[in-house]
């Protein structure tokens, strides 16, 4: 397997690019500070790039588990950051005026307290809806990314990417058996 940064995977997409089945890229949601005091070290270690979707909030609110925006600024010499809201609410339940509240306020966070624009979004808990995704799609990143257990292939969607989730005592070996299917999903949009 091959360990690449996540814009070289992005790129390829962008660029309709045949994606190998054993490219694998490595992203951290949440920006808790056990990141920093134990997993970047493994990251540096073995040289392995990584992504890290930030939680505005509790690094700007100070929450005790979180890092600070020092070590973010720190943690990004190793790997990019990017975005993952504000507050970290499950989305689909929120109006479109707090949707572009969360956003606004958090993305003005962002870009004023690390002093670079975020080019990715993940969904907090993985979870968005159409209406949800046409909001996040307005903001200009270059792709996002659900928790939907899958692969990505060059028919992917830039903007409903899927990541397997590894928490806890992960299957890492069935999680790198998932292929992508081209398929198309037909389901009411109302119940």
């Amino acid at each position: 397997y091959e360990v690449i940064p996540l814009s070289k995977l992005v790129d390829a997409l962008r660029a309709k690019k045949e994606i190998p089945d054993r490219w694998v890229v490595l992203t951290i949601d949440d920006n808790y500070k056990s990141f920093y005091d134990h997993g970047l070290a493994v990251f540096k270690e073995y040289g392995y790039p990584f992504s890290m979707f930030v939680y505005v909030e509790a690094t700007e609110k100070r929450y005790g588990d979180f890092m600070s925006w020092d070590q973010l600024k720190e943690i990004s010499k190793y790997g990019s950051l990017e975005f993952h809201s504000l507050g970290h609410p499950n989305m689909t339940r929120l109006s479109d005026e707090a949707l572009t509240k969360d956003f606004d306020t958090g993305l003005e966070l962002f870009e004023k307290r690390l002093g670079i624009k975020p080019h990715y979004f993940s969904y907090p808990f993985g979870e968005f809806s159409p209406r949800v995704k046409k909001i996040a799609q307005s903001y200009g990143f270059e792709a996002i990314f659900n928790q939907t257990m899958g692969a990505v292939a060059s028919f992917s969607d830039p903007f409903d990417l899927d990541r397997s989730a590894l928490v806890g005592k992960s299957d890492l070996p069935s999680a790198l058996k998932y292929k992508a299917l081209n398929a198309s999903w037909i389901e009411p949009t109302v119940l």
